[in-house]
């Protein structure tokens, strides 16, 4: 019986994320899509540092984050195509085309915690704006600080650990 040359397919941590990428970006634009017609004339467009909102603008700013989103998106995919043509056309020793590809991945997910995060803003405003929330939650700015500085940490961590010594 003939065994197949192919090995078990797997996804890869760039896959995932892109993955992920695609539903956050999806839902960022469904969301005020979905709730536009029935939003006030009036929606919150800043919160002070304890989550409740302190500023209104026309219903219309709902669509500000997501295309902040895109704009970030496309931005760090620029820096991240930048990143990989530099790996790919230059004669890079070994450690720094890993230290590169750490790189690409602390990016990625940088950029995947940015869609999520912008996803709960904008899902947070339609709420507020309809009455259902008062606001973000005063664990809000901790998410965010934790999650940014978890991120880079990771990636800080991972370099010190496979780091081979001098």
């Amino acid at each position: 019986m003939p065994q197949s040359s192919q090995a078990p397919t797997t996804l890869s941590f760039s896959k995932v994320l892109s993955s992920l990428e695609v539903i956050g970006l999806l839902s960022i634009f469904l969301l005020p899509a979905y709730y536009y017609g029935s939003l006030p004339d009036l929606v919150p467009s800043h919160y002070g540092f304890n989550g409740l909102p302190d500023a209104y603008a026309k219903k219309r700013m709902i669509w500000f984050l997501p295309a902040m989103t895109i704009v970030t998106y496309i931005s760090l995919l620029i820096g991240i195509y930048i990143l990989k043509i530099q790996l790919n056309n230059k004669n890079f020793p070994q450690e720094i085309k890993a230290q590169l590809d750490a790189s690409v991945d602390m990016m990625k997910s940088l950029r995947l915690f940015i869609i999520f995060l912008f996803l709960y803003l904008t899902y947070s405003n339609i709420q507020v704006a309809l009455g259902n929330a008062v606001g973000l939650g005063a664990w809000f700015t901790v998410v965010v600080v934790v999650g940014i500085l978890g991120i880079l940490g990771y990636f800080l961590i991972v370099r010190i650990i496979t780091q081979k010594p001098s």
